[in-house]
């Protein structure tokens, strides 16, 4: 077989994964972007094979090799021999070059160049390896793209916001916080659920899976008050809603929920999927086999949302999705199947708030399209802070100074626009903290609010705020700065659905 460094050549598609599987890409192959892009692919979905059948690191680059295209060494024979006819099919368009040696034709050439078979004859050499036949299935599935952009390695597939837990703007920590309370452990993820009495500290915790080291953070609910026994119309569960523009492509196409859970109950936890109207609900079983032990669940919805039911597809609430911690009676259905009701859980669902320092922690949230669950996209830091400011955003002491500059028309008040990221439907703004936090810089001083800032108008990307005071110093015409001083004073800006 030729040298791998024979195939460095300017637009081959060669990088540090194929020089350690030692996997050559001939020339020939920069003639078609599409199996640049397939290739491309398959190393990019080596170590989901190896997840998903329980392969040994060798055997999971075969199959990556074949559905590649490629297959071009002798150990690889065995496997050529069975699905040669596809692999010869995908390529009988080309004529082979000279560049490959003896063995990659004869690997090529195996079963002729024919005949266009579907992949059956992979499925079957996969159906032999250990691990799940319906995983293998969907895994093949999954990778039957034309195009990394259509398919799950396309970028932005991850419709759930700040899935690692990294960004926590309203605080890392919240204790004695009840039901009803809507407290967010971290952006985009709330503490929500209706009637139990149970109470919590829910938190931003530097916590996570040691076999995923780019997952740090959690969002974790560690229970302080225990409701022993959920009543028929109790629920509780960390929840993220997905605005509606973004859930567009998921009707009737088969999506994949993934994510790192720990749990203190040992048994089955459920995944509830409901729309804002209540009329659709779907509930997925899963199971934590050991407690306080991070592991990694993925579930699939076959089929994706249904047509029918009253869904919002604009920028309002479009799919909520809520990870159960107990929930009664009142809300339980059977799994596996859309209801026309709202249900969250199974009967089978263990009350993860019957004990007091009973902890459930999240992390690694993903839901994107195609059968298979992919490994968890790590999008840009900053980029993902500006997802979450969609819908909510803070402004204190910590990330700036000042954060207003107005106008003075009169001796009690002071008029100053307010610039914020893009919110996803005007915001409600409001000034919590200790009121003399609350000061604007004036020509002749420092001045201090007297009553709380409020917004006289919020519009998408800008407010209009009014700073009543009656402090000395006022003068129409002046020009003055809102200031926020160190402590707990804070401008909140809410889109959150």
């Amino acid at each position: 077989m030729p040298a791998l460094t024979d195939y460095r050549q300017p637009g081959n598609p060669v990088d540090e994964r194929t020089a350690v599987l030692q996997l050559p890409l001939p020339h020939w192959l920069n003639d078609g972007l599409d199996d640049v892009m397939r290739l491309r692919a398959a190393f990019g979905l080596i170590d989901t094979a190896y997840r998903l059948l329980d392969m040994g690191k060798a055997d999971a680059a075969t199959v990556a090799q074949a559905l590649a295209g490629k297959v071009g060494a002798a150990q690889h024979e065995a496997l050529a021999a069975s699905v040669g006819t596809k692999l010869a099919a995908d390529f009988s368009g080309f004529s082979l070059p000279q560049a490959l040696d003896g063995t990659e034709v004869l690997a090529l050439n195996k079963a002729g160049a024919t005949a266009r078979s579907s992949l059956a004859d992979l499925m079957t050499w996969l159906r032999t390896k250990s691990g799940s036949w319906a995983e293998a299935q969907k895994f093949l599935a999954g990778l039957q793209t034309p195009a990394i952009n259509g398919g799950q390695l396309a970028g932005m597939r991850n419709r759930i916001i700040n899935g690692k837990a990294d960004h926590a703007q309203r605080g890392t920590s919240s204790a004695g916080v009840t039901i009803a309370s809507g407290v967010y452990p971290v952006d985009r993820f709330v503490f929500t659920g209706s009637a139990t009495p149970a109470i919590a500290t829910v938190e931003q915790a530097i916590d996570g899976p040691a076999a995923e080291p780019g997952l740090r953070r959690s969002a974790r609910v560690t229970v302080t008050t225990a409701d022993p026994a959920m009543g028929s119309g109790e629920s509780a569960g960390l929840q993220q809603v997905i605005e509606g523009y973004n859930i567009a492509d998921l009707f009737g196409a088969t999506f994949a929920v993934s994510f790192w859970v720990r749990s203190a109950r040992v048994g089955v936890h459920c995944l509830a999927l409901f729309n804002a109207a209540f009329d659709k609900s779907y509930v997925a079983e899963y199971t934590v086999n050991a407690a306080n032990t991070w592991e990694y669940k993925a579930i699939t919805v076959t089929g994706g949302l249904p047509a029918a039911g009253g869904w919002n597809l604009t920028n309002g609430a479009g799919l909520y999705v809520r990870w159960c911690l107990g929930v009664g009676a009142g809300y339980q259905t059977q799994p596996g199947a859309w209801r026309d009701a709202l249900f969250l859980g199974s009967a089978s669902q263990v009350n993860c708030l019957d004990t007091a320092g009973n902890v459930f922690a999240l992390t690694g949230a993903q839901l994107e399209p195609g059968p298979v669950a992919t490994r968890f996209e790590h999008r840009l830091h900053s980029q993902e802070l500006d997802l979450c400011r969609r819908y909510f955003e803070q402004m204190n002491n910590a990330n700036g100074y000042a954060y207003a500059t107005g106008m003075v028309p009169n001796s009690t008040q002071v008029w100053a626009p307010l610039n914020y990221a893009e919110k996803r439907a005007s915001p409600t703004i409001t000034f919590p903290g200790t009121l003399d936090k609350f000061q604007f810089q004036i020509a002749g001083g420092t001045a201090s609010c007297t009553d709380r800032p409020f917004a006289s108008t919020a519009g998408g990307k800008a407010a209009f705020l009014i700073l009543p005071s009656t402090s000395a110093g006022l003068a129409s015409d002046s020009k003055a700065c809102l200031c926020l001083l160190s402590g707990d004073a804070r401008i909140n800006i809410s889109a959150e659905l």
